[in-house]
């Protein structure tokens, strides 16, 4: 790493906007039996789901419709964090969430001045789902459906200029592995925000699945989502995360050491088709990986690439390759197009690609 390279300052390895503690905040005590009210309706809590350092998940049943419902609690401390993911989940409301790949977001509500988002119940998260089985990482075949829907998610995100900014494992949910399997659902827009008025050298995105870009405190949009999204691919098929290391240091200079040189077994295979599904999967993961976020795949790009349309497998004529349970219908619902919204803001003339080279070149 060149001695120049100066980090922003980050004293946490959080995933959420703000570095800030969350410890001195005045917590919701939720605990099982105990109930929240709306002006709609009271929710009685079952369990406890989830917790992180800005809010709570709560497994409840509603009471006006007897509907087990998720409801996200979020603390005093973060309500201008909650307020923005409210906006954006207003601006999803547009959309079918089946469609899209999102989490379903019913209503909003203040109790004992905590903000209270209704969500629908989901099933397990992606990192819990692969724990569960028998071996680390995913077949090929189960990668695709995924990668197919996120990107659809995402596809859906950049059109209305919304970076997630916190995709990982745990913020990709299963609907219900036994009767739906692999389908899934995007959550947590706690961290979303503008693409365009995304703070340059912010600590966002979770360690493991940050960009360049966001490392080295350069201007970011909507690609650090893909970037993310290539590290999930590539740990879903090793089994172990692409980039972990203990700081942005490490990572910076893991990433500066792989790009574009993924490990060797990835083009192992026993046969001729499954070197073609590998070789095209490599290819997906480096074009998602690319250093430049200019240059970084789109949303749309990869619903078009080989590995997730499985063209490269035709000629095989593999039924299995081919299945129609892999790969979700394309949505008839069309996102807005660019020319309906206000255009992101470019890089400019910095780019990580003039700290950061050997990166892969993406047609266009």
């Amino acid at each position: 790493i060149p001695p120049a390279l100066v980090f922003p300052p980050c004293h946490s390895p959080c995933s959420g906007k703000s570095c800030s503690s969350a410890s001195l905040d005045t917590d919701l005590q939720v605990i099982r039996g105990s109930r929240l009210s709306s002006e709609s309706s009271d929710y009685l809590v079952l369990d406890l789901i989830g917790q992180g350092a800005f809010a709570k998940v709560a497994k409840c049943v509603k009471s006006a419709t007897n509907e087990t419902v998720a409801v996200k609690i979020r603390k005093k401390r973060s309500a201008t964090e909650a307020e923005e993911e409210d906006a954006i989940l207003q601006k999803l409301r547009a959309f079918d969430p089946d469609t899209w790949h999102f989490v379903r977001w019913d209503s909003s509500f203040i109790y004992k001045a905590h903000l209270c988002q209704e969500f629908e119940l989901l099933d397990m998260n992606l990192k819990e789902f692969v724990n569960m089985r028998h071996t680390s990482s995913l077949p090929l075949r189960d990668i695709r459906p995924i990668l197919h829907q996120v990107a659809t998610a995402l596809q859906l995100l950049k059109s209305l200029g919304i970076s997630h900014s916190d995709l990982k494992p745990e913020n990709i949910m299963l609907v219900d592995h036994v009767r739906q399997p692999l389908k899934i659902k995007l959550i947590d827009f706690g961290s979303a925000c503008d693409a365009s008025k995304a703070e340059q050298g912010s600590c966002i995105q979770h360690r493991w699945y940050r960009a360049p870009e966001t490392i080295l405190g350069l201007p970011c949009n909507e690609a650090i989502d893909m970037w993310s999204l290539g590290c999930i691919a590539a740990e879903l098929f090793l089994g172990f995360p692409l980039y972990p290391g203990s700081c942005d240091y490490e990572r910076i200079w893991k990433i500066t050491q792989t790009q574009g040189q993924l490990p060797g077994y990835f083009l192992k295979a026993d046969t001729v088709r499954d070197k073609a599904d590998l070789e095209n999967f490599v290819e997906l993961v480096k074009q998602m990986l690319q250093l430049d976020p200019t240059q970084r795949i789109t949303p749309g790009q990869v619903l078009q690439h080989a590995f997730v349309t499985v063209s490269h497998l035709i000629d095989f004529c593999c039924p299995q390759s081919l299945s129609s349970d892999e790969v979700d219908a394309e949505p008839t619902q069309e996102p807005p197009s660019e020319n309906q919204l206000s255009k992101r803001s470019s890089f400019g003339t910095q780019s990580p690609q003039h700290i950061l080279t050997r990166s892969p070149t993406i047609s266009r």
